[in-house]
Protein backbone atom coordinates (compact mmCIF):
# COMPACT_ATOMS: atom_id res chain seq x y z
CA UNK A 1 0.00 0.00 0.00
CA UNK A 2 1.30 3.45 -0.83
CA UNK A 3 -0.15 6.42 0.97
CA UNK A 4 0.27 9.99 -0.11
CA UNK A 5 -0.94 12.79 2.10
CA UNK A 6 -1.40 15.78 -0.16
CA UNK A 7 -2.14 18.88 1.88
CA UNK A 8 -2.65 16.33 4.67
CA UNK A 9 -6.23 15.54 3.70
CA UNK A 10 -7.88 12.76 1.72
CA UNK A 11 -11.40 11.57 1.01
CA UNK A 12 -12.91 9.11 3.42
CA UNK A 13 -13.26 5.83 1.54
CA UNK A 14 -14.15 3.65 4.53
CA UNK A 15 -16.53 4.79 7.25
CA UNK A 16 -15.24 4.12 10.75
CA UNK A 17 -18.30 4.47 12.91
CA UNK A 18 -18.02 1.95 15.72
CA UNK A 19 -17.37 3.10 19.29
CA UNK A 20 -13.69 3.41 20.13
CA UNK A 21 -11.48 4.10 23.07
CA UNK A 22 -11.14 7.76 24.06
CA UNK A 23 -7.37 7.46 23.67
CA UNK A 24 -4.90 5.99 21.20
CA UNK A 25 -4.51 2.32 22.15
CA UNK A 26 -0.84 1.60 22.78
CA UNK A 27 1.20 -1.57 22.37
CA UNK A 28 0.44 -3.17 25.74
CA UNK A 29 -3.08 -4.06 24.56
CA UNK A 30 -1.62 -6.40 21.95
CA UNK A 31 -3.59 -4.57 19.26
CA UNK A 32 -2.67 -0.89 19.07
CA UNK A 33 -4.53 1.69 17.00
CA UNK A 34 -3.20 3.47 13.95
CA UNK A 35 -2.24 7.06 14.60
CA UNK A 36 -1.22 9.87 12.28
CA UNK A 37 1.36 12.48 13.26
CA UNK A 38 2.65 15.53 11.41
CA UNK A 39 5.20 17.98 12.78
CA UNK A 40 7.08 21.15 12.01
CA UNK A 41 10.76 21.11 12.94
CA UNK A 42 10.97 24.91 12.81
CA UNK A 43 8.33 25.74 15.41
CA UNK A 44 8.76 22.32 17.07
CA UNK A 45 5.02 21.76 17.14
CA UNK A 46 2.97 18.77 16.03
CA UNK A 47 -0.48 17.37 15.40
CA UNK A 48 -1.52 13.78 16.20
CA UNK A 49 -4.78 11.99 15.43
CA UNK A 50 -6.22 8.68 16.56
CA UNK A 51 -7.35 6.97 13.33
CA UNK A 52 -9.67 4.59 15.18
CA UNK A 53 -8.52 1.42 13.42
CA UNK A 54 -6.55 -1.28 15.21
CA UNK A 55 -3.54 -3.06 13.81
CA UNK A 56 -5.51 -6.30 13.39
CA UNK A 57 -8.49 -4.58 11.77
CA UNK A 58 -6.23 -2.94 9.23
CA UNK A 59 -4.23 -6.07 8.49
CA UNK A 60 -7.33 -8.25 7.98
CA UNK A 61 -9.72 -5.76 6.43
CA UNK A 62 -12.25 -6.37 9.21
CA UNK A 63 -12.90 -2.73 9.87
CA UNK A 64 -15.36 -1.20 12.33
CA UNK A 65 -18.46 -0.25 10.42
CA UNK A 66 -18.18 -3.14 7.98
CA UNK A 67 -15.85 -5.90 6.92
CA UNK A 68 -14.16 -5.87 3.53
CA UNK A 69 -12.82 -9.37 4.03
CA UNK A 70 -9.27 -10.59 3.79
CA UNK A 71 -9.56 -11.39 0.08
CA UNK A 72 -10.72 -7.95 -0.97
CA UNK A 73 -8.37 -6.34 -3.53
CA UNK A 74 -7.62 -3.57 -1.10
CA UNK A 75 -9.04 -0.55 0.60
CA UNK A 76 -8.14 3.04 1.20
CA UNK A 77 -8.23 4.88 4.48
CA UNK A 78 -8.39 8.64 4.34
CA UNK A 79 -9.42 11.32 6.78
CA UNK A 80 -10.47 14.86 6.03
CA UNK A 81 -8.90 17.49 8.22
CA UNK A 82 -10.64 18.16 11.53
CA UNK A 83 -10.74 21.62 13.07
CA UNK A 84 -7.61 20.96 15.09
CA UNK A 85 -5.63 20.03 11.98
CA UNK A 86 -6.99 22.97 10.00
CA UNK A 87 -5.96 25.37 12.74
CA UNK A 88 -2.58 23.68 13.10
CA UNK A 89 -1.82 23.97 9.40
CA UNK A 90 -2.74 27.64 9.51
CA UNK A 91 -0.39 28.18 12.44
CA UNK A 92 2.57 26.66 10.55
CA UNK A 93 1.62 27.94 7.09
CA UNK A 94 5.04 29.51 6.58
CA UNK A 95 6.69 26.11 6.97
CA UNK A 96 4.26 23.82 5.12
CA UNK A 97 6.80 22.51 2.61
CA UNK A 98 8.95 21.15 5.43
CA UNK A 99 6.28 19.31 7.42
CA UNK A 100 6.95 15.62 8.07
CA UNK A 101 4.27 12.96 8.51
CA UNK A 102 4.04 9.36 9.69
CA UNK A 103 1.43 6.69 10.41
CA UNK A 104 2.08 3.87 12.86
CA UNK A 105 0.52 1.21 15.08
CA UNK A 106 2.06 -1.11 17.68
CA UNK A 107 1.59 -4.51 19.27
CA UNK A 108 4.11 -5.12 22.05
CA UNK A 109 2.45 -8.15 23.63
CA UNK A 110 3.89 -11.58 22.82
CA UNK A 111 4.89 -11.53 19.17
CA UNK A 112 5.61 -7.88 18.52
CA UNK A 113 3.95 -6.46 15.41
CA UNK A 114 4.10 -3.01 13.91
CA UNK A 115 2.52 -1.08 11.06
CA UNK A 116 4.58 1.78 9.69
CA UNK A 117 5.01 4.15 6.81
CA UNK A 118 8.43 3.97 5.14
CA UNK A 119 9.91 4.44 1.69
CA UNK A 120 11.65 1.09 2.10
CA UNK A 121 12.46 -1.32 4.92
CA UNK A 122 15.70 -3.27 5.02
CA UNK A 123 15.59 -6.92 6.15
CA UNK A 124 15.26 -7.08 9.91
CA UNK A 125 18.02 -9.08 11.61
CA UNK A 126 18.73 -10.10 15.19
CA UNK A 127 20.67 -6.88 15.75
CA UNK A 128 18.01 -4.61 14.27
CA UNK A 129 14.89 -6.01 15.91
CA UNK A 130 14.64 -3.59 18.79
CA UNK A 131 11.12 -3.26 20.22
CA UNK A 132 9.81 -0.23 18.39
CA UNK A 133 7.29 0.43 21.14
CA UNK A 134 9.96 1.14 23.81
CA UNK A 135 9.97 4.88 23.06
CA UNK A 136 6.73 5.11 21.09
CA UNK A 137 4.52 4.08 24.02
CA UNK A 138 5.97 7.01 25.98
CA UNK A 139 4.99 9.32 23.15
CA UNK A 140 1.47 7.88 23.00
CA UNK A 141 1.02 8.17 26.78
CA UNK A 142 1.96 11.85 26.68
CA UNK A 143 -0.17 12.46 23.59
CA UNK A 144 -3.24 10.84 25.14
CA UNK A 145 -3.28 13.47 27.89
CA UNK A 146 -3.68 16.31 25.40
CA UNK A 147 -6.39 17.75 23.18
CA UNK A 148 -9.61 15.76 22.80
CA UNK A 149 -8.02 12.33 23.42
CA UNK A 150 -9.13 12.06 27.08
CA UNK A 151 -12.82 12.49 26.26
CA UNK A 152 -13.49 11.90 22.55
CA UNK A 153 -13.18 8.69 20.59
CA UNK A 154 -10.62 9.08 17.80
CA UNK A 155 -9.51 12.44 19.12
CA UNK A 156 -6.63 14.69 18.12
CA UNK A 157 -4.26 17.21 19.62
CA UNK A 158 -1.53 19.67 18.95
CA UNK A 159 1.64 19.79 21.01
CA UNK A 160 4.54 22.15 21.48
CA UNK A 161 7.96 20.95 22.56
CA UNK A 162 8.41 24.09 24.61
CA UNK A 163 5.02 23.97 26.33
CA UNK A 164 4.27 20.24 26.51
CA UNK A 165 7.71 18.66 26.60
CA UNK A 166 9.74 16.65 24.14
CA UNK A 167 7.86 13.43 24.92
CA UNK A 168 4.57 14.94 23.68
CA UNK A 169 6.08 16.60 20.58
CA UNK A 170 5.64 14.45 17.47
CA UNK A 171 9.10 15.25 16.17
CA UNK A 172 10.77 14.54 19.50
CA UNK A 173 13.05 11.83 20.76
CA UNK A 174 10.18 9.45 21.61
CA UNK A 175 8.68 9.41 18.09
CA UNK A 176 10.02 11.52 15.19
CA UNK A 177 10.90 9.99 11.82
CA UNK A 178 12.43 6.80 13.22
CA UNK A 179 10.23 5.47 16.04
CA UNK A 180 12.20 7.21 18.76
CA UNK A 181 15.51 5.99 17.38
CA UNK A 182 14.41 2.33 17.50
CA UNK A 183 13.83 1.96 13.75
CA UNK A 184 17.00 0.38 12.40
CA UNK A 185 16.88 -0.13 8.65
CA UNK A 186 14.15 2.32 7.71
CA UNK A 187 12.83 5.87 8.06
CA UNK A 188 9.12 6.21 8.72
CA UNK A 189 8.72 9.94 8.11
CA UNK A 190 8.15 11.65 4.77
CA UNK A 191 7.72 15.24 3.67
CA UNK A 192 4.25 16.55 2.96
CA UNK A 193 3.11 15.78 -0.63
CA UNK A 194 5.49 12.82 -0.69
CA UNK A 195 4.23 9.25 -1.12
CA UNK A 196 5.09 6.70 1.52
CA UNK A 197 4.67 2.92 1.38
CA UNK A 198 3.05 0.96 4.18
CA UNK A 199 4.60 -2.05 5.91
CA UNK A 200 4.02 -4.67 8.56
CA UNK A 201 6.97 -5.78 10.69
CA UNK A 202 6.32 -8.91 12.72
CA UNK A 203 8.75 -10.75 14.94
CA UNK A 204 9.25 -14.41 14.19
CA UNK A 205 8.77 -15.94 17.61
CA UNK A 206 8.06 -14.22 20.90
CA UNK A 207 11.48 -13.01 22.00
CA UNK A 208 13.30 -9.81 21.18
CA UNK A 209 16.26 -11.81 19.84
CA UNK A 210 14.26 -13.27 16.95
CA UNK A 211 14.50 -11.91 13.44
CA UNK A 212 11.44 -10.26 11.92
CA UNK A 213 9.31 -10.72 8.83
CA UNK A 214 8.82 -7.59 6.74
CA UNK A 215 5.72 -7.42 4.53
CA UNK A 216 4.69 -4.55 2.26
CA UNK A 217 1.01 -3.86 1.68
CA UNK A 218 0.20 -3.78 -2.02
CA UNK A 219 -1.67 -1.05 -3.84
CA UNK A 220 -5.28 -1.81 -4.68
Amino acid sequence: MKWKLKALAAAVAVAVSAPASAAITASSSGDGELFFTVWDTVSETSYTRDLGVTLTQFATGNLPGGSLGTTAPGYTLGFAADTTLTNYLASVSANLAGLIWTVGAMDGSGQNRYLTTAGSVAPMTNSSVTPLNDSSDIYIANTNALGSHPSVANGSNTASKAADGDSAYGGGAQWGPNWGGKAIGFTAGALINTSNFFWEIAQVGSTNLASAAVNQFGNA
